[in-house]
Protein backbone atom coordinates (compact mmCIF):
# COMPACT_ATOMS: atom_id res chain seq x y z
CA UNK A 1 0.00 0.00 0.00
CA UNK A 2 2.64 2.35 0.77
CA UNK A 3 4.24 2.20 -2.81
CA UNK A 4 0.76 2.60 -4.34
CA UNK A 5 0.75 5.97 -2.27
CA UNK A 6 3.71 7.22 -3.16
CA UNK A 7 3.23 6.48 -6.55
CA UNK A 8 -0.15 8.11 -6.86
CA UNK A 9 1.15 11.20 -4.36
CA UNK A 10 4.03 11.61 -7.36
CA UNK A 11 1.75 11.15 -10.20
CA UNK A 12 -0.46 14.03 -8.51
CA UNK A 13 2.33 16.54 -7.48
CA UNK A 14 3.43 15.75 -11.30
CA UNK A 15 -0.07 16.77 -12.81
CA UNK A 16 0.26 19.57 -10.40
CA UNK A 17 3.19 20.89 -11.95
CA UNK A 18 2.63 20.18 -15.16
CA UNK A 19 -0.49 22.36 -14.85
CA UNK A 20 0.87 25.24 -13.49
CA UNK A 21 3.39 25.43 -16.09
CA UNK A 22 0.35 25.91 -18.69
CA UNK A 23 -0.68 28.43 -17.20
CA UNK A 24 2.26 30.31 -16.72
CA UNK A 25 2.26 29.42 -20.73
CA UNK A 26 -1.17 30.57 -21.03
CA UNK A 27 -1.06 33.80 -19.72
CA UNK A 28 2.59 34.43 -20.31
CA UNK A 29 2.83 38.54 -20.75
CA UNK A 30 -0.20 38.78 -18.93
CA UNK A 31 -0.72 41.15 -16.10
CA UNK A 32 -2.87 40.99 -13.27
CA UNK A 33 -4.91 43.95 -12.67
CA UNK A 34 -7.31 44.86 -9.95
CA UNK A 35 -10.75 46.51 -10.32
CA UNK A 36 -13.76 46.80 -8.24
CA UNK A 37 -11.99 45.05 -5.95
CA UNK A 38 -11.47 41.73 -7.92
CA UNK A 39 -8.41 40.63 -9.56
CA UNK A 40 -8.23 39.82 -13.67
CA UNK A 41 -6.10 38.61 -15.86
CA UNK A 42 -5.89 40.86 -18.80
CA UNK A 43 -3.32 40.59 -21.68
CA UNK A 44 -1.27 37.99 -22.59
CA UNK A 45 -0.17 36.64 -26.25
CA UNK A 46 -1.96 34.38 -28.56
CA UNK A 47 0.73 32.03 -29.84
CA UNK A 48 -1.57 31.10 -32.98
CA UNK A 49 -1.01 34.18 -34.83
CA UNK A 50 2.28 33.65 -34.70
CA UNK A 51 1.75 30.02 -36.07
CA UNK A 52 -0.59 30.76 -38.83
CA UNK A 53 -1.51 34.27 -38.94
CA UNK A 54 1.36 36.69 -39.72
CA UNK A 55 1.91 37.39 -43.10
CA UNK A 56 6.16 36.62 -44.57
CA UNK A 57 7.46 36.50 -40.64
CA UNK A 58 10.66 36.18 -42.09
CA UNK A 59 10.72 39.83 -42.44
CA UNK A 60 10.45 40.06 -38.56
CA UNK A 61 13.26 40.12 -35.92
CA UNK A 62 11.39 39.23 -32.47
CA UNK A 63 12.73 41.57 -29.69
CA UNK A 64 10.20 40.60 -27.14
CA UNK A 65 8.08 37.65 -28.20
CA UNK A 66 4.90 39.15 -25.95
CA UNK A 67 5.31 43.30 -24.69
CA UNK A 68 2.33 45.09 -23.21
CA UNK A 69 2.76 48.95 -23.86
CA UNK A 70 0.50 51.53 -23.05
CA UNK A 71 -0.63 55.05 -25.13
CA UNK A 72 -2.78 57.16 -27.60
CA UNK A 73 -4.33 55.43 -30.67
CA UNK A 74 -2.75 58.66 -33.44
CA UNK A 75 -4.32 58.79 -37.11
CA UNK A 76 -1.85 56.72 -39.04
CA UNK A 77 -3.73 58.07 -42.55
CA UNK A 78 -3.69 62.25 -41.65
CA UNK A 79 -7.58 62.31 -42.14
CA UNK A 80 -7.86 59.63 -44.68
CA UNK A 81 -9.87 57.21 -42.94
CA UNK A 82 -12.11 57.99 -40.01
CA UNK A 83 -10.43 54.76 -37.87
CA UNK A 84 -7.12 56.28 -38.59
CA UNK A 85 -5.39 53.41 -39.59
CA UNK A 86 -3.98 52.06 -43.13
CA UNK A 87 -5.51 48.96 -45.24
CA UNK A 88 -2.35 46.80 -45.96
CA UNK A 89 -2.71 44.08 -49.00
CA UNK A 90 -2.26 41.56 -46.71
CA UNK A 91 -5.13 41.86 -44.48
CA UNK A 92 -3.70 43.40 -41.74
CA UNK A 93 -4.30 47.33 -40.05
CA UNK A 94 -1.60 50.01 -39.96
CA UNK A 95 -1.88 52.18 -37.18
CA UNK A 96 0.24 54.28 -34.68
CA UNK A 97 0.62 54.46 -30.85
CA UNK A 98 1.46 57.05 -29.92
CA UNK A 99 3.46 55.91 -26.37
CA UNK A 100 3.52 56.92 -22.63
CA UNK A 101 6.49 58.31 -22.17
CA UNK A 102 7.90 54.97 -19.94
CA UNK A 103 7.98 53.08 -22.68
CA UNK A 104 10.10 55.40 -25.60
CA UNK A 105 12.43 52.69 -25.08
CA UNK A 106 9.75 50.64 -27.88
CA UNK A 107 10.99 53.18 -30.67
CA UNK A 108 13.68 53.35 -32.73
CA UNK A 109 15.49 55.90 -35.21
CA UNK A 110 13.16 54.25 -37.96
CA UNK A 111 9.81 55.39 -35.81
CA UNK A 112 10.97 58.60 -35.56
CA UNK A 113 11.80 58.73 -39.51
CA UNK A 114 8.85 57.47 -41.04
CA UNK A 115 6.38 57.18 -38.74
CA UNK A 116 6.24 60.55 -36.83
CA UNK A 117 7.92 59.07 -33.68
CA UNK A 118 5.16 56.42 -33.16
CA UNK A 119 5.45 52.95 -32.40
CA UNK A 120 3.40 51.20 -35.08
CA UNK A 121 1.23 48.43 -34.89
CA UNK A 122 -0.41 45.51 -36.85
CA UNK A 123 -3.44 43.97 -35.93
CA UNK A 124 -3.75 40.39 -38.19
CA UNK A 125 -6.26 39.74 -40.92
CA UNK A 126 -8.16 42.88 -40.45
CA UNK A 127 -9.50 43.12 -43.59
CA UNK A 128 -9.90 42.16 -47.14
CA UNK A 129 -6.33 40.37 -48.02
CA UNK A 130 -5.75 41.60 -51.57
CA UNK A 131 -1.86 40.24 -52.05
CA UNK A 132 -2.68 36.96 -53.89
CA UNK A 133 0.68 35.38 -51.78
CA UNK A 134 -1.18 36.35 -48.17
CA UNK A 135 -4.10 34.89 -49.13
CA UNK A 136 -3.41 31.73 -46.86
CA UNK A 137 -2.34 33.51 -43.75
CA UNK A 138 -6.11 34.58 -43.11
CA UNK A 139 -7.84 31.91 -44.65
CA UNK A 140 -10.48 30.50 -42.14
CA UNK A 141 -8.97 33.00 -39.54
CA UNK A 142 -11.75 36.33 -38.14
CA UNK A 143 -10.31 38.17 -36.22
CA UNK A 144 -11.31 39.27 -32.68
CA UNK A 145 -9.73 42.45 -31.28
CA UNK A 146 -11.74 45.15 -31.87
CA UNK A 147 -10.04 48.57 -32.91
CA UNK A 148 -10.74 51.23 -30.25
CA UNK A 149 -11.14 55.12 -31.36
CA UNK A 150 -8.22 57.48 -32.47
CA UNK A 151 -7.76 59.26 -29.39
CA UNK A 152 -8.38 56.08 -27.23
CA UNK A 153 -5.80 55.77 -24.60
CA UNK A 154 -5.24 51.58 -24.92
CA UNK A 155 -2.97 49.03 -23.08
CA UNK A 156 -2.00 47.07 -26.22
CA UNK A 157 -0.14 43.81 -25.69
CA UNK A 158 1.64 41.33 -28.62
CA UNK A 159 5.22 40.55 -29.99
CA UNK A 160 7.37 43.62 -30.19
CA UNK A 161 9.55 43.47 -33.56
CA UNK A 162 11.52 45.04 -35.81
CA UNK A 163 10.13 44.98 -39.02
CA UNK A 164 13.52 44.53 -41.57
CA UNK A 165 11.21 46.05 -44.39
CA UNK A 166 11.22 49.54 -44.84
CA UNK A 167 12.93 52.46 -42.24
CA UNK A 168 13.69 49.26 -39.39
CA UNK A 169 10.78 50.42 -37.58
CA UNK A 170 9.26 48.94 -34.50
CA UNK A 171 6.00 47.24 -33.99
CA UNK A 172 3.75 45.52 -31.99
CA UNK A 173 3.19 42.87 -34.43
CA UNK A 174 0.85 40.47 -34.09
CA UNK A 175 -1.60 42.40 -31.74
CA UNK A 176 -2.96 39.58 -29.55
CA UNK A 177 -5.10 42.48 -27.12
CA UNK A 178 -6.45 45.90 -27.33
CA UNK A 179 -7.49 47.21 -23.88
CA UNK A 180 -9.14 50.44 -23.61
CA UNK A 181 -7.76 52.45 -20.45
CA UNK A 182 -9.66 55.54 -20.73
Amino acid sequence: MEKKSFLLWLALLFLFLLGCFALAFAIRGAQLVKRDGKTTIIGGCDESLWAKHVYNPQRLLIHERCASVTGVIVDATHGKRKDGVRKEADGDCHGWLKLDAEHAKFLNAGNISDEEGNLVFEIVCMFPVTQKDALSACKGYKNKIKLPRVGSHVRMTGSWVEDTNHAKWMEIHPVSSVEVLK
